[in-house]
Protein backbone atom coordinates (compact mmCIF):
# COMPACT_ATOMS: atom_id res chain seq x y z
CA UNK A 1 0.00 0.00 0.00
CA UNK A 2 2.86 2.36 0.80
CA UNK A 3 4.29 1.73 -2.66
CA UNK A 4 0.91 2.43 -4.28
CA UNK A 5 0.54 5.63 -2.26
CA UNK A 6 3.93 6.76 -3.51
CA UNK A 7 3.05 5.94 -7.11
CA UNK A 8 -0.20 7.92 -6.80
CA UNK A 9 1.72 10.92 -5.51
CA UNK A 10 4.19 10.54 -8.37
CA UNK A 11 1.36 10.43 -10.90
CA UNK A 12 -0.16 13.66 -9.57
CA UNK A 13 3.25 15.33 -9.46
CA UNK A 14 3.88 14.34 -13.08
CA UNK A 15 0.54 15.83 -14.06
CA UNK A 16 1.55 19.00 -12.24
CA UNK A 17 4.76 19.25 -14.28
CA UNK A 18 2.87 18.82 -17.54
CA UNK A 19 0.22 21.38 -16.54
CA UNK A 20 2.99 23.87 -15.73
CA UNK A 21 4.22 23.41 -19.28
CA UNK A 22 0.92 24.48 -20.83
CA UNK A 23 -0.85 26.90 -18.49
CA UNK A 24 1.21 30.07 -18.97
CA UNK A 25 1.52 29.49 -22.72
CA UNK A 26 -2.26 29.18 -22.79
CA UNK A 27 -2.71 32.53 -21.05
CA UNK A 28 -0.33 34.25 -23.46
CA UNK A 29 -2.14 32.62 -26.35
CA UNK A 30 -5.38 34.24 -25.23
CA UNK A 31 -3.74 37.65 -24.87
CA UNK A 32 -2.32 37.55 -28.39
CA UNK A 33 -5.82 37.83 -29.87
CA UNK A 34 -6.27 41.21 -28.15
CA UNK A 35 -3.15 42.78 -29.66
CA UNK A 36 -3.75 45.30 -32.44
CA UNK A 37 -1.17 43.67 -34.70
CA UNK A 38 -3.20 40.44 -34.68
CA UNK A 39 -5.74 42.05 -37.02
CA UNK A 40 -2.98 42.77 -39.53
CA UNK A 41 -1.93 39.15 -39.75
CA UNK A 42 -2.87 37.02 -42.79
CA UNK A 43 -6.12 35.12 -42.40
CA UNK A 44 -4.24 31.83 -42.56
CA UNK A 45 -2.11 32.78 -39.54
CA UNK A 46 -5.16 33.91 -37.60
CA UNK A 47 -6.89 30.58 -38.14
CA UNK A 48 -3.70 28.74 -37.23
CA UNK A 49 -3.59 30.67 -33.95
CA UNK A 50 -7.19 29.68 -33.22
CA UNK A 51 -6.36 26.04 -33.92
CA UNK A 52 -3.29 26.26 -31.67
CA UNK A 53 -5.41 27.76 -28.90
CA UNK A 54 -7.96 24.96 -29.23
CA UNK A 55 -5.22 22.32 -29.07
CA UNK A 56 -3.73 23.93 -25.96
CA UNK A 57 -7.14 23.92 -24.29
CA UNK A 58 -7.57 20.22 -25.10
CA UNK A 59 -4.11 19.45 -23.73
CA UNK A 60 -4.79 21.49 -20.60
CA UNK A 61 -8.05 19.64 -19.98
CA UNK A 62 -6.34 16.26 -20.31
CA UNK A 63 -3.36 17.19 -18.12
CA UNK A 64 -5.66 18.48 -15.36
CA UNK A 65 -8.12 15.56 -15.57
CA UNK A 66 -6.31 13.30 -13.02
CA UNK A 67 -6.93 15.78 -10.18
CA UNK A 68 -10.78 15.88 -10.20
CA UNK A 69 -11.02 12.19 -11.06
CA UNK A 70 -8.76 11.34 -8.16
CA UNK A 71 -11.07 13.28 -5.83
CA UNK A 72 -14.32 11.96 -7.31
CA UNK A 73 -13.43 8.34 -8.02
CA UNK A 74 -10.29 7.25 -6.22
CA UNK A 75 -10.21 9.53 -3.17
CA UNK A 76 -10.90 6.67 -0.76
CA UNK A 77 -8.60 4.12 -2.37
CA UNK A 78 -5.23 4.03 -4.07
CA UNK A 79 -6.24 2.06 -7.13
CA UNK A 80 -3.96 1.05 -10.02
CA UNK A 81 -6.76 2.35 -12.23
CA UNK A 82 -5.62 5.89 -11.45
CA UNK A 83 -2.17 5.03 -12.80
CA UNK A 84 -3.70 3.81 -16.05
CA UNK A 85 -5.91 6.89 -16.29
CA UNK A 86 -2.95 9.26 -15.89
CA UNK A 87 -0.92 7.28 -18.41
CA UNK A 88 -3.67 7.40 -21.04
CA UNK A 89 -4.41 11.09 -20.45
CA UNK A 90 -0.71 11.94 -20.73
CA UNK A 91 -0.21 9.90 -23.88
CA UNK A 92 -3.13 11.63 -25.58
CA UNK A 93 -2.48 15.18 -24.34
CA UNK A 94 1.14 15.41 -25.45
CA UNK A 95 0.14 15.22 -29.13
CA UNK A 96 -2.07 18.35 -29.23
CA UNK A 97 0.40 20.19 -27.02
CA UNK A 98 3.31 19.41 -29.36
CA UNK A 99 1.17 20.40 -32.34
CA UNK A 100 0.18 23.70 -30.72
CA UNK A 101 3.81 24.57 -29.94
CA UNK A 102 4.80 23.78 -33.52
CA UNK A 103 2.01 25.99 -34.87
CA UNK A 104 3.01 28.84 -32.56
CA UNK A 105 6.63 28.56 -33.69
CA UNK A 106 5.43 28.65 -37.29
CA UNK A 107 3.30 31.78 -36.77
CA UNK A 108 6.08 33.51 -34.81
CA UNK A 109 8.68 32.82 -37.50
CA UNK A 110 6.26 33.69 -40.28
CA UNK A 111 5.84 37.14 -38.68
CA UNK A 112 9.51 37.75 -39.41
CA UNK A 113 8.65 37.30 -43.08
CA UNK A 114 10.32 34.01 -43.89
CA UNK A 115 7.73 31.40 -44.81
CA UNK A 116 10.17 28.58 -45.61
CA UNK A 117 12.02 29.05 -42.33
CA UNK A 118 8.68 29.10 -40.49
CA UNK A 119 7.70 25.75 -41.98
CA UNK A 120 11.10 24.23 -41.21
CA UNK A 121 11.17 25.41 -37.58
CA UNK A 122 7.55 24.43 -37.01
CA UNK A 123 8.17 20.92 -38.35
CA UNK A 124 11.42 20.68 -36.37
CA UNK A 125 9.63 21.67 -33.16
CA UNK A 126 6.97 19.01 -33.66
CA UNK A 127 9.56 16.37 -34.57
CA UNK A 128 11.72 17.24 -31.56
CA UNK A 129 8.76 16.99 -29.19
CA UNK A 130 7.66 13.69 -30.71
CA UNK A 131 11.17 12.28 -30.33
CA UNK A 132 11.71 13.27 -26.71
CA UNK A 133 8.13 12.56 -25.59
CA UNK A 134 7.39 9.41 -27.63
CA UNK A 135 10.42 8.32 -29.65
CA UNK A 136 12.80 7.66 -26.76
CA UNK A 137 10.03 5.87 -24.93
CA UNK A 138 9.25 3.63 -27.89
CA UNK A 139 12.92 2.82 -28.45
CA UNK A 140 13.44 1.95 -24.80
CA UNK A 141 10.32 -0.18 -24.52
CA UNK A 142 11.43 -2.33 -27.45
CA UNK A 143 14.86 -3.08 -26.08
CA UNK A 144 15.62 -6.18 -24.07
CA UNK A 145 17.42 -4.01 -21.57
CA UNK A 146 14.17 -2.36 -20.54
CA UNK A 147 12.41 -5.69 -20.14
CA UNK A 148 15.22 -6.93 -17.98
CA UNK A 149 15.22 -3.75 -15.92
CA UNK A 150 11.45 -4.05 -15.47
CA UNK A 151 11.80 -7.59 -14.17
CA UNK A 152 14.76 -6.85 -11.92
CA UNK A 153 13.80 -3.34 -10.89
CA UNK A 154 13.48 -4.15 -7.22
CA UNK A 155 16.67 -6.19 -7.26
CA UNK A 156 18.61 -3.46 -9.03
CA UNK A 157 18.19 -1.07 -6.12
CA UNK A 158 20.56 -2.34 -3.42
CA UNK A 159 20.32 -1.24 0.15
CA UNK A 160 22.34 1.86 0.81
CA UNK A 161 23.62 3.59 3.88
CA UNK A 162 21.09 5.31 6.05
CA UNK A 163 22.37 8.75 5.08
CA UNK A 164 22.11 8.11 1.31
CA UNK A 165 18.72 8.88 -0.30
CA UNK A 166 16.93 5.96 -1.89
CA UNK A 167 16.34 5.83 -5.64
CA UNK A 168 12.69 6.82 -5.05
CA UNK A 169 13.76 9.88 -3.04
CA UNK A 170 16.37 10.86 -5.61
CA UNK A 171 13.75 10.65 -8.36
CA UNK A 172 11.45 12.89 -6.34
CA UNK A 173 14.27 15.38 -5.91
CA UNK A 174 15.10 15.31 -9.63
CA UNK A 175 11.45 15.89 -10.58
CA UNK A 176 11.32 18.75 -8.09
CA UNK A 177 14.38 20.23 -9.79
CA UNK A 178 12.48 20.10 -13.09
CA UNK A 179 9.51 21.86 -11.47
CA UNK A 180 11.85 24.58 -10.20
CA UNK A 181 13.17 25.38 -13.69
CA UNK A 182 10.05 24.75 -15.79
CA UNK A 183 7.87 27.71 -14.65
CA UNK A 184 10.57 30.20 -15.64
CA UNK A 185 11.14 28.53 -18.99
CA UNK A 186 7.46 28.30 -19.93
CA UNK A 187 6.75 31.88 -18.78
CA UNK A 188 9.57 33.12 -21.01
CA UNK A 189 8.31 30.94 -23.85
CA UNK A 190 4.82 32.41 -23.49
CA UNK A 191 6.21 35.94 -23.66
CA UNK A 192 8.25 35.05 -26.73
CA UNK A 193 5.17 33.73 -28.49
CA UNK A 194 3.12 36.84 -27.77
CA UNK A 195 6.04 39.22 -28.26
CA UNK A 196 5.75 39.08 -32.05
CA UNK A 197 2.23 40.56 -31.77
CA UNK A 198 3.40 43.63 -29.84
CA UNK A 199 3.70 46.84 -31.81
CA UNK A 200 7.37 47.34 -31.04
CA UNK A 201 8.39 44.04 -32.61
CA UNK A 202 7.80 45.31 -36.15
CA UNK A 203 10.12 48.24 -35.48
CA UNK A 204 13.07 46.02 -34.54
CA UNK A 205 15.88 45.48 -37.04
CA UNK A 206 15.53 42.32 -39.11
CA UNK A 207 18.58 40.79 -37.40
CA UNK A 208 16.98 41.29 -33.97
CA UNK A 209 13.77 39.65 -35.18
CA UNK A 210 15.72 36.62 -36.33
CA UNK A 211 17.57 36.47 -33.02
CA UNK A 212 14.19 36.44 -31.30
CA UNK A 213 13.19 33.46 -33.43
CA UNK A 214 16.41 31.66 -32.49
CA UNK A 215 15.83 32.43 -28.80
CA UNK A 216 12.26 31.17 -29.10
CA UNK A 217 13.50 27.93 -30.64
CA UNK A 218 16.07 27.43 -27.87
CA UNK A 219 13.57 28.02 -25.06
CA UNK A 220 11.09 25.69 -26.79
CA UNK A 221 13.77 22.97 -26.82
CA UNK A 222 14.45 23.61 -23.13
CA UNK A 223 10.74 23.28 -22.30
CA UNK A 224 10.51 20.01 -24.24
CA UNK A 225 13.47 18.59 -22.31
CA UNK A 226 12.05 19.69 -18.95
CA UNK A 227 8.74 18.00 -19.68
CA UNK A 228 10.33 14.81 -20.98
CA UNK A 229 10.96 13.14 -17.56
CA UNK A 230 7.28 13.30 -16.58
CA UNK A 231 6.19 11.87 -19.92
CA UNK A 232 8.89 9.19 -19.89
CA UNK A 233 8.19 8.11 -16.32
CA UNK A 234 4.50 7.79 -17.05
CA UNK A 235 4.63 6.16 -20.51
CA UNK A 236 7.63 3.84 -20.04
CA UNK A 237 8.19 3.21 -16.36
CA UNK A 238 4.48 3.26 -15.48
CA UNK A 239 5.34 5.32 -12.42
CA UNK A 240 7.86 2.79 -11.11
CA UNK A 241 11.27 3.96 -9.82
CA UNK A 242 14.44 2.87 -11.59
CA UNK A 243 18.03 4.01 -11.68
CA UNK A 244 17.80 4.31 -15.47
CA UNK A 245 14.99 6.87 -15.18
CA UNK A 246 16.90 8.75 -12.49
CA UNK A 247 19.93 9.11 -14.78
CA UNK A 248 17.71 10.14 -17.69
CA UNK A 249 15.93 12.79 -15.61
CA UNK A 250 19.18 14.30 -14.41
CA UNK A 251 20.54 14.49 -17.97
CA UNK A 252 17.31 16.02 -19.29
CA UNK A 253 17.15 18.75 -16.63
CA UNK A 254 20.84 19.64 -16.89
CA UNK A 255 20.76 19.60 -20.71
CA UNK A 256 17.70 21.89 -20.73
CA UNK A 257 19.71 24.59 -18.97
CA UNK A 258 22.05 25.01 -21.95
CA UNK A 259 19.46 26.23 -24.50
CA UNK A 260 17.52 28.03 -21.75
CA UNK A 261 20.47 30.25 -20.85
CA UNK A 262 21.22 30.98 -24.50
CA UNK A 263 17.56 31.80 -25.19
CA UNK A 264 17.36 34.24 -22.28
CA UNK A 265 20.54 36.01 -23.35
CA UNK A 266 19.37 36.17 -26.96
CA UNK A 267 16.32 38.21 -26.01
CA UNK A 268 18.42 40.27 -23.60
CA UNK A 269 20.63 41.17 -26.57
CA UNK A 270 17.56 42.55 -28.37
CA UNK A 271 16.63 44.70 -25.38
CA UNK A 272 20.18 45.94 -24.81
CA UNK A 273 20.59 46.80 -28.49
CA UNK A 274 17.29 48.69 -28.58
CA UNK A 275 18.08 50.70 -25.43
CA UNK A 276 21.76 51.49 -26.06
CA UNK A 277 21.74 51.52 -29.85
CA UNK A 278 25.15 49.84 -29.73
CA UNK A 279 25.78 46.40 -31.17
CA UNK A 280 29.08 46.11 -29.29
CA UNK A 281 27.52 46.83 -25.88
CA UNK A 282 24.61 44.47 -26.58
CA UNK A 283 26.91 41.61 -27.61
CA UNK A 284 29.31 42.16 -24.70
CA UNK A 285 26.65 42.32 -22.01
CA UNK A 286 24.77 39.33 -23.45
CA UNK A 287 27.91 37.18 -23.54
CA UNK A 288 28.79 38.30 -20.01
CA UNK A 289 25.32 37.33 -18.81
CA UNK A 290 25.56 33.97 -20.58
CA UNK A 291 28.96 33.31 -19.00
CA UNK A 292 27.51 34.13 -15.58
CA UNK A 293 24.61 31.72 -16.14
CA UNK A 294 26.84 28.86 -17.20
CA UNK A 295 29.26 29.52 -14.36
CA UNK A 296 26.46 29.45 -11.80
CA UNK A 297 24.83 26.37 -13.32
CA UNK A 298 27.85 24.28 -14.37
CA UNK A 299 30.99 25.93 -13.05
CA UNK A 300 30.72 24.74 -9.46
CA UNK A 301 30.50 21.13 -10.64
CA UNK A 302 33.69 21.53 -12.65
CA UNK A 303 35.46 23.16 -9.71
CA UNK A 304 34.30 20.43 -7.37
CA UNK A 305 35.36 17.71 -9.80
CA UNK A 306 38.76 19.38 -10.13
CA UNK A 307 39.18 19.51 -6.37
CA UNK A 308 38.28 15.84 -6.05
CA UNK A 309 40.80 14.95 -8.74
CA UNK A 310 43.51 16.91 -6.95
CA UNK A 311 42.71 15.19 -3.66
CA UNK A 312 42.90 11.77 -5.29
CA UNK A 313 46.19 12.61 -6.96
CA UNK A 314 47.60 13.90 -3.68
CA UNK A 315 46.47 10.77 -1.87
CA UNK A 316 48.03 8.47 -4.45
CA UNK A 317 51.34 10.38 -4.38
CA UNK A 318 51.56 9.87 -0.62
CA UNK A 319 51.64 6.16 -1.21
Amino acid sequence: MADLDSRTQDALNESRILVLGVQVILSFQYSSFLESSFDRMPYSSRYIEVIALGLLIVAFGLFVAPAPNHLLIWSDEESPSLQKFVTIATAIALVPFATAMALDVYVTTERVGHLVLAVILGAATFSCAMFFWYGLEAIHVRTRGHQRRSQLRNKSMPKKKHDTPSVEDQIQHALTDARVVLPGAQALLGFQFVGVFLGGFEELPASSQYIHVVSLTLVTLSTILLMMPAAYHRLVEQGQPSEHFLRLTRKAVVSSMIPLGAGICGDFFIVARKVTGSMVIAVATSLLLLAMFYMLWFGFRLIRSGNRKNVLELGSSNY
